[in-house]
């Protein structure tokens, strides 16, 4: 299912497979995403970052955030990475590092780890490429939205409104090319995230304490009685 980004105004994806699937509402503007959260969030820009730095195959720590390569490091820039100095999906276009994927291969992706469970994810993105290869961005196995090619340095942000999620997964999309690279000319930056755990609690299966007292106190009743008999 394809969304729109352009509208001003949030639009709501119902995630159609799985029992366990999220309602997501999606967000083109920071602020008023931040808003529709109401309370604190925290951030990611990897401008800790002074060198290029591999994650393929492997993970790498980000701030509080874990970066999980899944695919298999090739040629040149072909790989996942903390993208600091200018190229194929190089620094973003403020001049500071991103996390890049330029030439993973179908089935190959990006996993951003949380820090604990949240409701609220959001990220700047860009995508400076001419042969319609886009990226997908999945939480578990719902897919939450794609953003197509020469989409270019805007804010995609999503709240699930009845449930949490520890990790979001960035997948390319051919959207149409005929090449076999998919991520090529992908990056994002300016992770934020966000939210309280919206999953009602499991009930408590221990007795509360005044029905312990209760229990105890008829016990030593019935020890009484028994004794006078």
């Amino acid at each position: 299912m394809t969304l729109s980004l352009f509208s001003a105004s949030a639009t709501v994806l119902l995630a159609a497979n799985a029992a366990n699937a999220l309602t997501f509402s999606l967000f083109n503007d920071r602020a008023t995403w931040q808003a529709a959260i109401g309370g604190p969030t925290s951030t990611e820009d990897f401008n800790s970052f002074v060198s290029d730095t591999v994650f393929s195959g492997t993970s790498i720590a980000a701030g509080d955030l874990t970066l999980i390569g899944n695919d298999v490091p090739g040629p040149f820039d072909t790989s996942s990475r903390i993208a600091v100095d200018p190229g194929f999906g190089g620094n973003f276009e403020d001049g500071t590092p991103a996390v890049a994927g330029d030439g993973l291969e179908f089935g190959e992706s990006i996993v951003v780890q949380l820090p604990g469970t949240f409701s609220a994810f959001g990220f700047d993105a860009l995508n400076y490429d001419s042969d319609l290869q886009g990226l997908d961005v999945f939480v578990g196995s719902d897919l939450v939205t794609s953003f197509p090619a020469s989409f270019s340095g805007n804010f995609i942000g999503f709240i699930a409104s009845d449930g949490s999620f520890d990790q979001v997964e960035f997948r390319s999309s051919s959207q149409g090319s005929s090449i076999t690279e998919e991520f090529t000319f992908n990056s994002f930056d300016n992770v934020e995230w966000g939210g309280a755990n919206t999953v009602t609690p499991p009930t408590p299966t221990t007795p509360e304490p005044a029905a312990v007292l209760g229990f105890v106190g008829v016990s030593l009743l019935s020890q009484r009685l028994r004794k006078k008999k």
